[in-house]
């Protein structure tokens, strides 16, 4: 993966699970495949996450450490590894149905946790792991010790089915750098946090009231957009052969914060992120590779850097 001993470190915090798709079990959950695609862009990526001691929970933490990711803050609860039923139409667009009670509801705040918080570079959060108290608690309690410790912090929303509220929204806006939402959710997130609901209007909002420096926009086939103090970026959708949109999002947002943290300017930090989404589109499942030229373009960025620091 190009992982070296003093690379920085991300933090993909909520919940790990196995994407149901066609009775085939795929690791997935939106903070681990953002960790998964972040270590292969020269990053030390850990997922911050609790699974089942079960077979899931084993196999979870096996596929991490053979992908190269660091699971000492994996946590194992007697509750059962999370599951979602994935129904794809014939666009390629997912349907989800989540499984109750599960492992990842009951994260716990750990000095291990709080050592990453403080250590890492990047931490990415989520709502869906919000959804019950204590794991919201411990979420929660990571982002703003992160923030707090000099970390970009990115709040890549994620609705799900009913598992959010205005609590969640609101509070974690408030520990975000960056937000990251589609173009359905943009509406839903505005009337929660009592925002304009347009995009320009929105980042407005979030920069003023909650101190927010970028807002990215993915929309789906449309394309995407990153509005931040500099400026707007604006790219069409790419033709691609889609197998489906599982892990996409997470794709563009991993690559987009690990191109930005390496120096690389907006414009072509996003130009790399939207490719790197649709290639994930064209392959099945979450943790999938990232196209040769993504990864050469952040490795060797990653290199120059070490030869400036010499």
């Amino acid at each position: 993966m190009g992982i070296l001993e003093d690379a920085p470190v991300c933090a993909g915090v909520g919940e790990i699970l196995f994407d149901v798709i066609g009775g085939v079990a795929r690791l997935g959950g939106a903070p681990g495949n953002f960790a998964y695609m972040c270590s292969q862009l020269g990053f030390r990526s850990c997922p911050v996450a609790a699974v089942g001691r079960d077979a899931l929970g084993d196999r979870a933490v096996s596929e991490l450490k053979s992908a190269g990711l660091d699971t000492s803050c994996i946590e194992r609860s007697d509750r059962p590894t999370g599951t979602v039923e994935v129904k794809v139409d014939e666009r390629g667009i997912p349907s989800y149905e989540f499984s109750s009670d599960c492992a990842y509801d009951h994260l716990e705040w750990s000095g291990a946790l709080d050592s990453l918080a403080r250590t890492c570079s990047i931490a990415c959060f989520g709502s869906l792991c919000q959804r019950a108290p204590k794991a919201g608690e411990a979420v929660r309690r990571f982002a703003e010790t992160a923030r707090q410790s000099g970390a970009i912090t990115v709040f890549d929303v994620n609705l799900r089915q009913r598992f959010y509220s205005k609590e969640v929204i609101v509070s974690s806006l408030a520990l975000a750098q960056i937000v990251k939402c589609n173009d359905e959710e943009l509406p839903v997130i505005a009337d929660l946090a009592g925002a304009g609901a347009d995009p320009q209007g929105f980042f407005r909002d979030l920069e003023g009231r909650f101190g927010c420096s970028m807002l990215v926009l993915t929309r789906g086939s449309h394309g995407s957009a990153v509005y931040s103090k500099d400026g707007a970026s604006d790219l069409p959708g790419q033709e691609v052969r889609v197998a489906d949109t599982v892990g996409a999002g997470d794709a563009f947002t991993a690559v987009l914060c690990c191109a930005m943290a390496k120096g690389l300017p907006i414009g072509k930090a996003h130009r790399l992120a939207a490719k790197a989404a649709a290639a994930v589109c064209s392959q099945s499942g979450a943790m999938v590779p990232l196209p040769d030229e993504v990864r050469s373009e952040l490795l060797s960025r990653r290199a120059a850097l070490r030869r400036q620091s010499r």
